[in-house]
């Protein structure tokens, strides 16, 4: 199965309307709706917003479920130059922007325990085949860095900061936990995001005005995405 992780319920709302519900498990609060989409077999799950809600949730996901990867999906800031709303970010890489555990030496503050990097790697081949999808349908994408972290930013001057310290073209709250579990579990994992606003002093207007259509889209691209694994599997 694949496992599909989103943080608010309207991240998912598209993609459980869509699949075929076979079966709904609640643990730790969080509902896991199992089914098929596109015969292609899923899990889809709102974890709630932050790292540790989303860690949990991926890790009773891998727990008890038989899952071969993990999608994070949904929508984010734009702090890369060149990102607009409704652009999509592919992750290349996943890090914690807040991560600090070494105070006595700063080039290694960002360095996870128990990964040995600041930065983890998203699945290549998840990675390309997203990329194939989102061209075939026309949206403007990237693959990029993505940084998590416990805030909502509506800060520019900072958001600036994180974009050139870990070289990072979006900000969010979960995909770096979720990544953080999966590579402690040898999972294949990439995170899908949507832009809905640019970090600024408008963020907040601009994300509660943008997030509906930003959040479809993202549902949208992995709809086709799982309808394109189903053609190839196919041939």
């Amino acid at each position: 199965m694949i496992g599909i992780i989103g943080a608010m319920q309207l991240e998912i709302d598209a993609l459980k309307s869509a699949m075929l519900l076979k079966c709904k498990k609640t643990i730790a609060g969080a509902d896991y709706f199992c089914g098929e989409l596109h015969g292609q077999s899923i899990i889809v799950v709102c974890c709630g917003i932050g790292k540790v809600n989303a860690a949990l949730t991926a890790s009773f996901l891998l727990a008890n479920f038989d899952t071969c990867a993990i999608i994070s999906l949904g929508i984010a800031g734009g702090i890369g130059e060149s990102m607009g709303v409704g652009d999509i970010v592919i992750s290349k890489n996943c890090v914690q922007y807040d991560y600090c555990a070494d105070l006595t030496s700063v080039s290694n503050a960002g360095v996870l325990d128990r990964v040995g990097s600041a930065f983890i790697k998203s699945d290549l081949e998840i990675v390309n085949s997203l990329a194939n999808v989102i061209k075939g349908l026309g949206h403007n994408y990237c693959i990029g860095n993505i940084a998590t972290g416990d805030k909502f930013v509506a800060d520019k001057s900072f958001a600036k900061i994180v974009a050139k310290t870990y070289d990072a073209i979006a900000i969010e709250m979960e995909s770096a936990a979720i990544a953080h579990v999966c590579f402690l579990c040898n999972i294949p994992f990439v995170s899908l995001r949507t832009i809905s606003d640019s970090c600024d002093d408008s963020a907040e207007f601009d994300f509660a005005q943008n997030m509906i259509y930003t959040a479809k889209r993202s549902c949208t691209i992995i709809s086709e995405w799982l309808k394109a694994k189903q053609l190839t599997k196919s041939l």
